[in-house]
C-alpha cells in the first residue's frame, strides 16, 4: 500500500519559503543580540516578530525581510564592532537627518541577513544623544523568539505612535506600512492611542501624528477622538521631503553634498557593491547570473523611478492627502 503524495503548488513553495526565512531571520536575530549583550549593549528588537504577533493573527501573516535593531547612540561604535565580527558588512550609509543620522544597514554574505542598526525611530531624528534609546528603554517589555533569554520590544504605546510615524511618501495604500498603520487603528485600544498621543506630545511630535493617521481607513475619527490637529507641521513636511524618491534624494545629495559625497552618492547609484545589490534583489543571491540579472534589472528600472518622481511632484511632493 503506498502512501499518498501531496501535490506542493508554487504557492505552497512560496509559503514554506516564508516560513523558513521568518526562522532564520529569528535565530540571527537572537544570536546577534546575545553577542550585543556580551559586549555591554542594550540593543531593542523594534518591528519584524514584534509587529507581526502584535498586529496580526500568526506570525507568518506579516512577512519580514531584515532584522531592526535599536541602540543607543553612545553604543553605535560598540555594535558596528560586533556586526563586523559576525562578517556583516556596512552596505547602506546613514539616512541624512536634522539631529543625527537615523539608520544603517549591514549585510552578511553568507546567509543574506541584513540588519538595520538604528539610533532612534522614524521621525525623533531630532531627539539628540542617546534620548531616542532611552525612550524605548524605559517601558520596554519582552518578546520570546526561543533563544536563551527573551529579547528587549518595544511597550505598546511606543509601537503604536512607531506604526504613525514609520509611514513614509513611498507608502501607497496596500503597502506594508500602510496595512500596519491600519491594523494599529482597528486593533489597538483607544486607551493604548491616548498614551501614544501623550508620548508624541512629550518628544514634540504631536503635529505629526493627525495629519499621518487620517491617511488611512478609520485614522480621521480616531485623530479627531485624540484631539489631534489635522494640518501637518513644517517638520513632518521636512521628514517626509528626505525619504522622497529615490530620484529626488539624488539630486539633493547631488546638489549639497560635498565632493566626496557627490562621487560616493553617483558610485552607489550606477554601480553599488555585489553586496548591496544582494540586499535589495533576492534574484542577485543566486549566482553570477542572478547578481548580473539584478544589475540589469537596476538599468531597466530607471524609466519607473522617473515616473514615481513625476508622480511625487505632481501631488505636491507629500504623500496623497498629506498637504
Amino acid at each position: 500500500m503506498t502512501t499518498p503524495q501531496h501535490e506542493t503548488g508554487p504557492g505552497e513553495v512560496d509559503r514554506l519559503a516564508a516560513i523558513g526565512w521568518r526562522l532564520l531571520l529569528d535565530h540571527a536575530t537572537v544570536a546577534v543580540v546575545r553577542s550585543l549583550g556580551t559586549a555591554g549593549v542594550d540593543a531593542i528588537l523594534l518591528k519584524g516578530p514584534v509587529i507581526a504577533r502584535w498586529l496580526y493573527d500568526a506570525p507568518d501573516d506579516r512577512r519580514y525581510v531584515d532584522i531592526d535593531l535599536l541602540v543607543a547612540a553612545s553604543d553605535l561604535d560598540a555594535t558596528r564592532r560586533v556586526l563586523a565580527g559576525q562578517a556583516f558588512v556596512l552596505v547602506s550609509a546613514a539616512l541624512p537627518a536634522s539631529g543625527g543620522p537615523h539608520a544603517e544597514t549591514w549585510f552578511r554574505e553568507r546567509d543574506h541577513v541584513a540588519v538595520d542598526l538604528h539610533r532612534c525611530l522614524h521621525g525623533l531624528e531630532h531627539l539628540e544623544g542617546d534620548a531616542g534609546f532611552d525612550l524605548v528603554w524605559r517601558d520596554h517589555e519582552r518578546l520570546d523568539l526561543g533563544g536563551d533569554a527573551p529579547l528587549a520590544v518595544p511597550g505598546v504605546a511606543v509601537r503604536t505612535l512607531h506604526a504613525v510615524l514609520h509611514l513614509q511618501p513611498k507608502d501607497d495604500p496596500g503597502s506594508r506600512a500602510w496595512v500596519d498603520l491600519e491594523r494599529a487603528v482597528s486593533r489597538v485600544d483607544l486607551a493604548t492611542w491616548r498614551a501614544a498621543a501623550e508620548l508624541a506630545a512629550e518628544v514634540g511630535v504631536r503635529e505629526e501624528v493627525g495629519p499621518l493617521l487620517r491617511l488611512v481607513d478609520g485614522g480621521a475619527a480616531l485623530a479627531d477622538e485624540l484631539g489631534l490637529p489635522s494640518v501637518p507641521s513644517a517638520q513632518l513636511l521636512r521628514h517626509h521631503r528626505r525619504h522622497a524618491p529615490r530620484l529626488d534624494r539624488l539630486v539633493r545629495r547631488i546638489r549639497g553634498g560635498s565632493p566626496a559625497e557627490v562621487r560616493r552618492a553617483i558610485r552607489m547609484t550606477l554601480a553599488p557593491p555585489p553586496s548591496r545589490v544582494r540586499l535589495s534583489y533576492p534574484i542577485a543571491r543566486r549566482g553570477g547570473l542572478g547578481l548580473a540579472a539584478a544589475y540589469l534589472w537596476r538599468i531597466a528600472r530607471f524609466p519607473w523611478l522617473v515616473l514615481e518622481s513625476v508622480r511625487h511632484r505632481r501631488r505636491g511632493g507629500s504623500t496623497p492627502r498629506l498637504r
